[in-house]
């Protein structure tokens, strides 16, 4: 980003009404907004509760990063966006810290709303020098998973058989062909986030009365719904992209090998990643498809800020854009910064595994444990971040090296024994290879 722009990041939970999970209230689940500190740039970060001062130490000490200035504002039981809107104490704070600066803002959210649009068009209307990362009228389009499968058939991008439906009847069409044909199909709410608004129908075509007035639901809520042929044996991969707001330039942020495991209900569940990629055949697909087709049209139609696309191989599929930061995007940003300051390179290796679960809730109990184990070592080191998490006993770890990324596995898995145990460790690192 240009010289004379910083970040402010409110990187609250997503607020859509129209969106199956809600968090508005959700303490916990607002808690994710610590994530922002991975961001490079960031001059203000706003946060539901403050970080531990042991946190903070961490981060500066032996990460070697500089801590944000922090702000939190009153009555933050309800969308944080809101309560910062509200509080005009918190708002003159960032103003005064703007004009002694003179840099001006770059506004950055987790998700593209109504309610973050607001915000923005607040910080406006009292005087904050401000503008947004992300277009957000493109931006709240694309991150439809309908509108996203619009723009994939618009501009070659491959995606698996299947198509936007406006009604049970066309969906039920769809349905049976598939079954006749005996194959799964996935079928998705437009905002489904983290498992949520997804169901997957097996080879048998059977679906309950149930299931047929949620699909319903969702069609007369929202319009339409996306049904696809499922491909449970693929790899799954991820493509993050970045166009900067001011100058308007693209950039590959990373290509990664997602880690997942299905859920009972068979949908999958996002562990954490490894980077680089290790299959150089899809590594270069992707790159090409990026380059020649995503990213001439996202300039096209005025995108901006983080694009993170999920992508199935064999055969190669997009399944759907966020319109936002992805956690791979999270955990690569503050590996970069850490391993430039550390040994002199962003250009290393790493594994992450997010949501990691401990009985220990306090980050200064929990660093003083386990003191050997956050020091960085010769051939790298682990990182903890989202640390408003940790009061919920929930740790996202990532293992980075630079001599390659089965080193920062073999990192990553010994800090898990000696925090975990090797029973816990093993058992998890079976888990997150299951497909």
């Amino acid at each position: 980003m240009k010289e004379g722009y910083k970040l402010l990041g409110i990187h609250s939970q997503s607020n859509r009404y129209d969106a199956p999970l809600k968090f508005e209230g959700d303490a916990s689940e607002q808690a994710y907004d610590s994530r922002v500190l991975c961001l490079p740039g960031l001059e203000f970060a706003v946060l539901s509760s403050p970080i531990e001062i042991a946190y903070a130490n961490y981060f500066h000490h032996i990460l070697k990063l500089d801590v944000p200035n922090i702000v939190v504002p009153r009555n933050t039981g309800e969308s944080l966006s809101k309560s910062f809107m509200q509080d005009a104490d918190v708002i003159n704070v960032i103003k005064s810290k703007q004009e002694k600066s003179g840099n001006h803002y770059v506004v950055s959210v987790f998700d593209a709303t109504d309610t973050e649009n607001e915000l923005l068009q607040h910080l406006k209307r009292v005087k904050l020098d401000v503008l947004p990362e992300v277009n957000f009228p493109v931006a709240s389009r694309l991150g439809n998973k309908a509108e996203f499968r619009k723009f994939c058939k618009a501009n070659a991008v491959p995606q698996l058989p299947g198509g936007v439906f406006s009604s049970i009847s066309e969906l039920e069409s769809f349905l049976m062909s598939a079954k006749m044909a005996n194959l799964q199909v996935i079928i998705k709410h437009p905002y489904g986030t983290a498992g949520e608004g997804i169901s997957i129908v097996g080879q048998d075509g059977a679906s309950s009365l149930n299931d047929y007035s949620l699909w319903d639901s969702w069609i007369k809520n929202n319009g339409e719904v996306v049904a696809e042929v499922f491909n449970p044996g693929g790899g799954e991969h991820a493509l993050h992209i970045y166009i900067d707001p001011v100058a308007k330039t693209p950039k590959i942020v990373g290509l990664y090998d997602q880690l997942v495991s299905k859920k009972p209900d068979g949908t999958l569940a996002h562990y954490g990643c490894r980077y680089p990629m290790q299959n150089e055949g899809i590594n270069r697909s992707l790159t090409n498809i990026a380059t020649e087709r995503i990213i001439p049209a996202l300039l096209d139609i005025g995108y901006t800020g983080p694009a993170c696309f999920d992508v199935l191989s064999d055969p190669m599929h997009f399944m759907e854009l966020n319109a936002r930061s992805g956690a791979n995007m999270y955990a690569h940003r503050i590996v970069e910064r850490v391993a430039e300051e550390l040994y002199g390179t962003s250009d290393v290796s790493f594994m992450f595994l997010t949501g990691l679960k401990h009985e220990i809730t306090s980050f200064d109990e929990f660093s003083h444990k386990f003191q050997a184990v956050l020091s960085p070592q010769d051939q790298g080191t682990i990182i903890f971040t989202n640390p408003s998490r940790h009061a919920f006993g929930s740790y996202d770890i990532i293992g980075v090296s630079t001599k390659g990324v089965d080193y920062a596995e073999a990192i990553l898995f010994n800090a898990l024994v000696k925090i975990w145990g090797s029973n816990a460790a093993k058992l998890l690192f079976d888990k997150i290879y299951t497909r």
